[in-house]
Formats: structure tokens, sequence, C-alpha cells
């Protein structure tokens, strides 16, 4: 684990592969989806058997979306088990994310019919696959309702920057399942994970 401690030593970014190194270390995860891809995609791409990195930006960035999406591509093109896609909001999407971040507010107070964009967005990235671990870090602010879109339909689902405002993240928003049990790591930016019951045992790594 030392190069892992050297990658990611002073990189608020990379925060979450601590833990990450000691949940793989502990057990086989055999297929990821990522939510947001960048740096910590590697580690996934090299731990896994097969990863699905889906990066959904706003309309206003989707300029440099674009061209970070194509910086990735380039610098993971030798993982044949990467299956990256990109993804524009639409304008339900655009609206509950300025929501978020300009007036602090949880958007579907406002306007819920983002929700169903996500959930339909959810749907068809996971339907050609069952995925061991779902990680939420992608740009868009709207992180709890996406957290909220995976329960049932990954075993671990794990989310970044928890430690930031809650009111901007929605990570408040994220209910109680019944069937997880949730970890939070503190360190750094902050990482939760939720765990399924058939997989709680893995708790106890974090």
């Amino acid at each position: 684990m030392g190069f892992l401690r050297a990658w990611i030593r002073g990189n608020a970014f990379l925060d979450h592969l601590k833990p990450f190194g000691r949940l793989f270390s502990a057990t086989a995860i055999q297929n990821v989806i990522e939510f947001g891809l960048g740096d910590g995609t590697r580690f996934f791409l090299e731990h896994a058997a097969q990863v699905k990195s889906v990066e959904i930006v706003t309309q206003r960035s989707a300029a440099d979306g674009t061209k970070w999406f194509a910086k990735c591509r380039e610098q993971y093109r030798a993982f044949p088990n990467w299956h990256p896609v990109f993804m524009v909001c639409d304008d339900f999407l655009e609206a509950a994310d300025r929501c978020a971040i300009e007036r602090r507010l949880y958007p579907a107070t406002i306007d819920d019919r983002y929700l169903k964009s996500l959930s339909g967005i959810v749907s068809d990235v996971i339907k050609d696959a069952s995925y061991d671990l779902g990680f939420v870090d992608y740009g868009l602010h709207i992180r709890g309702d996406l957290v909220n879109c995976l329960f049932g339909r990954t075993r671990i689902i794990v989310a970044h920057d928890t430690n930031s405002p809650a009111e901007i993240y929605g990570r408040d928003k994220i209910i109680d399942h019944p069937d997880y049990v949730k970890v939070r790591y503190s360190k750094g930016q902050g990482t939760t994970f939720w765990f399924h019951r058939d997989r709680m045992q893995l708790a106890e790594v974090i």
C-alpha cells in the first residue's frame, strides 16, 4: 500500500482512496460504477474486473466537461475493462444543480421533475450489468439524490465530499434505508459508505 499512500498524499480529491484501499484488500469487488471520473478512476481500473465511469456535466460546463472526458479517455485508453459514458444535463437537472449551489436550497422543494431525470439516467446506465459498488463523486451538487437512486441497485454505495455543507450536496436528504448500514470516514473531505445487510461485515474495515 506504500504506492497508494504516496499517490494520494496531499491530494484532497483522492483522500477517499485510503478507506478504499482497505475495502478492496478485504474483499473482491468485481464490478464498479462511478459517477464522476478523474485521477481516482485508475484505482478502480487496477482493482476491479469491470469499471463503468459516468460523467454527467451541466450545460454551462459542457465545453470544459467534454475536454476533461477526452483527456481521461486518452489517459485510460490502455484499460480494456473501462467503459466510459458522457452525458449533459437536461433542463430539469440543470435547474436543480443551480438551485443547490446558488440558492443552497433542496431543489425538490422547488421543482422535483429532475428526480425523474436522474432516476432515468441511473436505470439506463445500470440496466446492462450488476455492480458490487457505486461511487458518487460527480460534478453536480445533487449528490444525495443520486445516493438514494443507488439503494437496491448496488451492494455498496460510497459518496465523497460528505464533510461539505449538507444544503449544497443534499446529504441530509439521503434516506435511512433499512437494508443498509452507514459508515462515515470523516478524515479529509469526508467519505461515507453504505453497506447492504449481506455485506455488513465489511463495515469493520473502514
